[in-house]
């Protein structure tokens, strides 16, 4: 008897020893990063919008815009980025003398905001574009609007002038046209 209690000692002497107990352990991460806070680093916009040349003594072409910005954000007062999109001008065989109805402008931007959005939740901004619209040609485009939400993270609203290059009947002219666009920047 008194062997087989030491045999089972030992197997339990045995089995105690081969376990390891091992405590949880931190996961080796990098520390959470909320960009939303952060002044500086990575930006883009979405916006769509419609718009309308304003020319005396002619039809004018309305036309939707889709465009994507992106870029470095130096400050919210400074923006920098370069962007593309799409346009579509509706009574395109009236005025044009394309047949082509879609452009695509290619851009690069400038846009900060007019005053801190640390302590508001809406705010003026500016921008300014300059680029060239394929299918057409050169542009430029001052905007002004309004960003409401976050620091980091709003809906934005702008009435935007452009002076550009658009190829109507009788060859390409410099046009004025106003638009207005909704989007969302981060």
């Amino acid at each position: 008897m008194k062997s087989v209690i030491t045999l089972l000692l030992a197997l339990m002497a045995l089995t105690v020893q081969a376990q390891e107990i091992r405590m949880p352990q931190m996961p080796k991460k990098k520390p959470f990063k909320d960009i939303s806070m952060q002044e500086k680093g990575f930006w883009f916009a979405v916006e769509a919008g419609t718009g309308s040349t304003v020319e005396s003594g002619m039809k004018n072409a309305q036309m939707a815009t889709a465009t994507f910005t992106g870029g470095y954000r130096f400050s919210e007062y400074l923006k920098v980025g370069a962007g593309v999109g799409g346009g579509y001008y509706f009574n395109n065989s009236d005025i044009r003398s394309s047949n082509e109805r879609v452009n695509i402008p290619v851009f690069a931007q400038v846009r900060g905001n007019m005053m801190t959005q640390q302590y508001q939740t809406a705010v003026p901004y500016w921008a300014f574009c300059v680029g060239t619209r394929v299918n057409d040609g050169v542009f430029i485009s001052p905007a002004v609007g309004f960003r409401f939400g976050e620091h980091r993270s709003s809906f934005i609203m702008a009435v935007k002038y452009e002076y550009g290059e658009i190829k109507l009947v009788g060859g390409k002219k410099w046009c004025s046209s106003f638009h207005l666009s909704l989007g969302y920047e981060m």
